[in-house]
């Protein structure tokens, strides 16, 4: 695998995307939450994980989020994206993340309980040309978290919604800094750690073995 080629996202090309994914949004391209996904018979076709303590865990399983984090907002890099080399064809071909803006249009956002607007932005796309990273500063609402869509290259193009909360529900994947992994079908997350080798990041099974799945890795650190 390549080393990562960082990408710097500046405001222009923050309210370029916006500007742009309002458009398909107008077009009734319909964002689907994991939460309408689990009503629906189909099932997910990506896993979250979290990476602590030497394990990866549900995110939905820790006890609650940081909400230190509301006041001075994160850094994100969407990195390491990797695929087997079985033959199969990749399924993860976008992160968009969904930025929380107060209605007047203060960019960045207060950490502030007023009305929002939730702002899609193409942060990554996969390439199979190198790989690249993607390293942004994002606002953290105290009552909507942090959110994003991972698009999957299916025929129409679909997305699939993850929401990571400052609070504390039970069936909720919590928002805390470190190192989350999103993951195609359901691995099998105590066979694989998060491992360092040659500066890349990277999930590794018993042994050293490379990961038999597609994953793309999201390390958030306090703003």
């Amino acid at each position: 695998m390549n080393a990562d080629k960082p990408a710097f996202i500046d405001r222009r090309q923050f309210l370029k995307s916006a500007v742009v994914l309002a458009g398909v949004a107008a077009l009734d391209f319909r964002l689907q939450t994991r939460g309408a996904a689990a009503a629906n018979t189909a099932p997910s076709a990506t896993t979250l994980s979290y990476w602590s303590a030497g394990r990866f865990l549900d995110p939905s399983k820790i006890g609650s989020g940081d909400w230190s984090l509301a006041q001075t907002g994160v850094h994100v890099r969407i990195h390491d994206h990797f695929m087997p080399d079985d033959g199969r064809a990749s399924l993860l071909s976008g992160c968009i993340p969904v930025f929380a803006v107060p209605a007047a249009g203060a960019i960045p956002p207060a950490p502030s309980s007023g009305a929002l607007n939730l702002l899609p932005f193409y942060a990554w796309t996969a390439s199979t040309a190198a790989p690249h990273s993607s390293y942004f500063y994002m606002p953290v609402a105290t009552a909507k978290g942090l959110a994003f869509d991972v698009e999957m290259s299916a025929t129409p193009a679909t997305l699939e919604s993850y929401y990571l909360s400052l609070g504390s529900g039970l069936q909720t994947a919590k928002l805390r800094a470190g190192t989350y992994a999103v993951a195609t079908g359901s691995p099998n997350w105590r066979a694989n750690s998060l491992v360092t080798k040659n500066g890349e990041s990277l999930i590794a099974a018993a042994g050293g073995r490379p990961a038999d799945f597609e994953y793309l890795l999201i390390t958030i650190t306090k703003g």
